[in-house]
């Protein structure tokens, strides 16, 4: 009876493991891949202006596809890289501090099925390093 009782602890600890991976596989998927970026993803788009500071490609879309793909992304990895997959964005943003001292770029891309928001990606030099869904302001140019 007791070696039953340890393998059943131990079958629980198997299952409680298996849980804790598909949790973190399933944040992933949602918010990209370290708890930075699903923070950025909740935090309150009133605190940084999203408006247009240059349109770069006023007819450009982004599908599902390519935010799946962009989710899917290790960060940091490179500008070039994520461009690869996004292509031009729609504006440049103006840029921001997110940690003291550095400088982060951010491009915004419209996306093809929700004209009221749009994907903002954030970069550190030639470094992709977040993105964030955040709700388009109307004082920002439209396509």
């Amino acid at each position: 009876m007791k070696r039953s009782t340890k393998q059943r602890v131990f079958q629980i600890w198997i299952v409680i493991v298996v849980l804790i991976a598909i949790a973190i596989a399933a944040i992933r998927l949602i918010g990209g891949h370290h708890f930075q970026s699903i923070l950025s993803l909740t935090r309150s788009p009133n605190l940084i202006d999203n408006q247009c500071v240059e349109i770069i490609t006023p007819d450009a879309l982004l599908n599902q596809s390519q935010i799946l793909k962009l989710i899917s992304l290790a960060e940091p990895t490179s500008k070039v890289r994520v461009r690869a997959i996004l292509k031009a964005p729609y504006c440049k943003l103006e840029s921001i501090s997110i940690r003291a001292g550095v400088k982060s770029e951010r491009e915004a891309y419209l996306l093809n099925y929700d004209p009221t928001l749009w994907v903002v990606v954030l970069y550190e030099g030639n470094t992709f390093v977040g993105v964030r869904i955040a709700p388009r302001k109307d004082s920002c140019p439209s396509g």
